[in-house]
């Protein structure tokens, strides 16, 4: 008897099944001879066109991946350009009634293994398999290196009185720096075998797939390569790939009258990654910056009301996984997870905004105090910090480069350790300026000129666009380049190029003096909060 993943779907439902020789992809189903026989025979099925089964097995995406819908379980028909989104009949007239900009899913799927997206996924793919590479060979160095410090340091331990001490602590201190890496490495090469294995099935997927497969599947591995980016920015930023040294630090026994007998201490110290993560190629978009303008709106999907404020929201931001940090400027951080938990932290320090830098770390300005603080949100625990010149204000983080609004100087950038700070901008930047980035690109507004500008990293301005008669405040951007901006009782999108604005809010959602805003890349969603009270307002993509 076959088995299940190589029986034929129809004839498994008897008393008998029979192998498999083809798949239809027209019907997600495996066939039999027989059953393949009459699929071709069939008024329906007589069109479409079989795919020999040892090619089927070369695609593992597409046999995890349905062309039906799994909301609703009726086959995928139409395309939602605004979501980027294959949709069943009962998605339209549900869940997506509002969305204008629709194709018919086989229209929109043409020519898709030939297209611009398809060629920046595969690009994207190998950056993403390199950089994991790297970081694995980066890892395994880092045990050689361990090794010599290892050897160097036993030619010193006969001239310590407490050698067997230094000795016994040494061993344990190389064995865990060893396994450690060796657990980081093992999960470098799983992770990197796996996207080797996601390239080979776009190879495949270009060889064997239907049009409307190669576009479903393709959302699926974005989502795939866009984990990993995640997970090398996270290790990245977090210290994993911290280079990990071991030394000995020798110490004089101050009852001892000759300086030779001396005792040592085994350390274990952290310096700065030798390896760069090279950048994503996400900003290769898949449509036109004015199509992405034009495409935008958004209404109100969930509030989370009874928000209470000791003194005044002033930040926002979203985790990676959809938590939400909201920073209360008397000192305190509210996280509203995915579930509709709370949690509340007291930080003992003044907050003005606050940016993800990581799974479970943020970096945070504190306003008049003049500082930057990273906080490791699991334990609650300040891990790194670093002073301003001057009042610190809206902060955002890319690349590596945290950047933050000072208040009378301008725009700064430092780097991860909570160094190196450079100003690339010099302005008279007032209390409540706000800073966002997209690709090469930093925004930031000034309330009291009332402007939103954007600029490069060499400083050189891009464009100003002054607001008539409203002031902005939060300032947040998707990978598109659509710039949302809150103040008084808006939210606004301005085009990437800043000749075009919106209103996306409606006159009845409630929003009074905005400053935070955030805009969440998996869920398309913009967080919005108002200074003094009222809801925080979660805004969905339609």
């Amino acid at each position: 008897m076959a088995t299940s993943c190589d029986s034929c779907d129809i004839c498994s439902n008897g008393p008998t099944s029979s192998m498999a020789v083809t798949w239809c992809p027209e019907c997600d189903e495996k066939l039999c001879d027989e059953c393949s026989h009459r699929h071709h025979l069939s008024a329906v099925t007589k069109n479409h066109s079989a795919v020999p089964i040892v090619n089927y097995k070369q695609l593992s995406v597409i046999r995890e991946t349905r062309v039906f819908c799994k909301e609703h379980n009726e086959k995928l028909k139409i395309y939602c350009r605004n979501h980027e989104l294959p949709l069943c009949k009962k998605c339209i007239l549900t869940t997506h009634r509002n969305c204008e900009n629709t194709a018919i899913l086989t229209e929109a799927a043409k020519n898709v293994k030939t297209s611009t997206a398809m060629y920046s996924l595969l690009k994207e793919l190998k950056g993403v398999i390199s950089n994991l590479e790297k970081a694995a060979n980066d890892r395994e160095t880092n045990i050689s290196s361990i090794n010599k410090d290892e050897e160097r340091i036993k030619l010193r331990i006969p001239t310590m009185r407490d050698q067997h001490k230094v000795s016994d602590k040494l061993a344990i201190v190389s064995n865990k720096s060893r396994n450690e890496l060796r657990d980081i490495i093992k999960d470098l090469r799983e992770r990197e075998d796996k996207m080797l294995e996601l390239e080979k099935s776009i190879t495949n997927i270009n060889k064997y797939a239907t049009d409307i497969h190669a576009l479903v599947s393709m959302r699926e591995i974005e989502k795939m390569v866009y984990e990993e980016e995640q997970y090398l920015k996270n290790i990245y930023s977090e210290g994993t790939l911290d280079r990990i040294n071991i030394s000995i630090r020798r110490r004089k026994d101050e009852k001892a009258f000759e300086e030779l007998e001396n005792f040592g201490d085994i350390t274990v110290k952290k310096a700065t990654p030798t390896i760069k993560i090279a950048k994503d190629v996400r900003g290769q978009m898949t449509m036109p910056r004015s199509s992405a303008y034009d495409n935008v709106k958004f209404q109100i999907k969930k509030q989370f009301s009874d928000i209470r404020r000791k003194e005044h929201i002033t930040g926002c931001c979203v985790l990676p996984g959809g938590k939400i940090v909201l920073a209360d400027n008397f000192g305190e951080l509210t996280i509203l997870e995915v579930n509709g938990n709370r949690l509340k932290f007291p930080i003992h320090r003044a907050i003005f905004d606050v940016c993800a830098i990581g799974k479970n770390t943020v970096v945070l300005t504190t306003g008049m105090c003049r500082s930057l603080h990273i906080i490791d949100i699991n334990k609650i625990t300040v891990t790194k910090s670093t002073d301003t010149t001057n009042s610190c204000c809206g902060i955002a983080y890319r690349d590596d480069k945290i950047i933050v609004c000072v208040k009378y100087e301008g725009i700064f950038t430092v780097n991860i350790k909570m160094n190196n700070p450079k100003l690339i901008f010099a302005d008279n930047l007032p209390w409540g300026s706000y800073v966002t980035t997209f690709e090469d690109k930093i925004c930031f507004t000034n309330n009291r000129e009332r402007t939103v500008s954007v600029i490069n990293y060499d400083g050189q301005i891009i464009w100003k666009l002054k607001f008539e008669h409203y002031k902005p405040f939060g300032i947040a951007a998707d990978k598109m380049g659509n710039i949302y901006v809150v103040g008084h009782i808006f939210l606004m999108v301005i085009a990437s190029d800043g000749k075009r604005k919106k209103r996306l809010d409606g006159e009845q959602d409630g929003l009074y003096q905005p400053w935070p805003v955030a805009y969440d890349e998996e869920s398309k969603s913009i967080i919005v909060a108002n200074l003094v009270e009222g809801p925080v307002f979660v805004y969905s993509q339609i």
